[in-house]
């Protein structure tokens, strides 16, 4: 093998240990000819938080054989870019039965030349013709597959969560009645109740965006979280209820157009999703999302929570029983009766606020507003004082 067949990665000038080094996560497999279509998927992967290790670097005199092998054998994942190329490449093929026997190969193919057994019993990631779309439906599911091996080196910068200080004024996240967990994501955080598999509230920082990037064609688990405490399809299949978003895609998906996409593709994570009847995510939810974005626009920010009202009472949902392991599980999904939001925004030199509740119903209503301890009192949740304190806005507020 010709040294300058093999690509990897790591930021210039920094020299690793690929047995220690963090930066030796993820590890990139590919033939020479397709080094285009690798430097292309590197800088990809660098801006969703992976540091990727590639072998540039490698020197004269080194005995880069067995350094290969050693960042090979000590990194998380292997991303193998499969051609025709990579089908006539013996070095190729000894990385893909090592990664593949470590249970560590996540494959995409570029073209239609046939993976061997027993490889192609694998989920591949179609790329047939990928010139570097961001927008690529496949890559979602490379991904995740990815999240599932290792996090992103730099996920504070993909995932820092909610803004406290979006507004100026710390604005803590409100307290819940029960067990959950903050899912930080980029530009919003989902408060997640387990018991439930629904959020208890997803918090959000809206900010104008002239052109939010295109949605995903599907919706995809967060793979930082065990898909027994998360939403799937199976729960909206044929029931008549909508995948309704907590935090709008068009809501978080703002600043610089890479991290806009990022926070697109987030935001169609299954934590932000909840069943709504079809008049409440296509009509009334959706009047109050374009509200939230229209005051983003006139005051630069706004700071908005929301999600379902969950009560004891509510009905059982479709697929309610379940088995996990040795454990039945009972009446594990239920359908919320009622949704609420409370948008909170900087005017006149304070903070103002609008609060909403409306029923889960696919019936014609409008959003009624509510005094905020109202909408703590029928969720339970604690809201900070900034948010009790805000002055709430008047009709004409937010009609303009």
């Amino acid at each position: 093998m010709e040294l300058s067949a093999r690509v990897g990665v790591v930021p210039a000038g920094v020299r690793v240990d690929p047995a220690t080094d963090p930066h030796a996560q993820v590890f990139i497999s590919y033939a020479r000819e397709d080094e285009a279509v690798a430097q292309r998927l590197r800088e990809l992967l660098h801006g969703e938080g992976w540091d990727v290790w590639w072998d540039r670097d490698l020197y004269v005199g080194t005995t880069w054989e067995q350094h290969l092998l050693q960042v090979l054998e000590g990194c998380r994942a292997v991303v193998l870019v499969w051609s025709a190329a990579a089908a006539a490449s013996d070095w190729v093929g000894r990385e893909m039965a090592a990664a593949a026997g470590a249970e560590k190969l996540l494959p995409c193919v570029l073209d239609a030349t046939p993976v061997p057994p027993p490889y192609d019993a694998l989920q591949f990631a179609p790329l047939q013709g990928w010139t570097g779309d961001r927008g690529h439906p496949a890559l979602p599911g490379l991904f995740a597959g990815l999240e599932r091996h290792v996090l992103p080196s730099r996920i504070e910068t993909v995932r820092p969560g909610f803004d406290t200080a979006c507004l100026g004024p710390e604005i803590d996240l409100p307290g819940i009645p029960g067990v959950g967990d903050e899912l930080p994501y980029l530009h919003f955080s989902v408060v997640m109740n387990p018991a439930r598999r629904l959020a208890w509230y997803v918090a959000s920082e809206v900010r104008p965006q002239k052109t939010p990037p295109e949605r995903p064609v599907s919706w995809s688990p967060d793979p930082t979280l065990s898909r027994l405490f998360q939403p799937a399809n199976q729960h909206f299949t044929g029931t008549g209820f909508d995948r309704g978003h907590l935090a709008a895609a068009a809501s978080v998906g703002w600043g610089e157009p890479r991290q806009a996409e990022i926070a697109v593709r987030q935001a169609f994570y299954w934590t932000n999703m909840a069943p709504q009847a079809a008049n409440v995510n296509r009509s009334t939810w959706l009047a109050l999302e374009q509200l939230e974005r229209r005051l983003a626009e006139r005051h630069g920010a706004v700071a908005v929570f929301g999600g379902p009202v969950l009560d004891p009472q509510d009905p059982l949902h479709v697929v309610t029983n379940e088995t996990r392991g040795r454990i039945r599980a009972r009446q594990t999904f239920r359908l919320p009766r009622a949704f609420w939001k409370v948008l909170v925004w900087s005017a006149g030199g304070g903070l103002r606020s609008a609060c909403f509740d409306l029923p889960n119903v696919d019936a014609p209503a409008l959003p009624v507003r509510r005094p905020v301890d109202e909408i703590e009192a029928v969720t339970g949740l604690d809201f900070p004082p900034e948010v009790r304190d805000a002055v709430p806005a008047d009709a004409a507020e937010l009609r303009t």
